[in-house]
């Protein structure tokens, strides 16, 4: 079960999940943004 979740956005747009389970944290990007590879990354740290 996800002990949380949120929406990650840039520039107003749809990026992806954040989410904490089982006192960890993983983003999981959306497929559309993933595949575009004119979108830049949301951060260093994150896949």
């Amino acid at each position: 079960m996800n002990d949380l979740i949120a929406e990650v956005f840039h520039n107003e747009e749809p990026v992806g999940i954040l989410f904490r389970q089982n006192d960890k944290y993983f983003f999981n990007y959306y497929d559309a943004y993933l595949t575009d590879k004119t979108k830049p990354a949301i951060s260093l740290t994150l896949p």
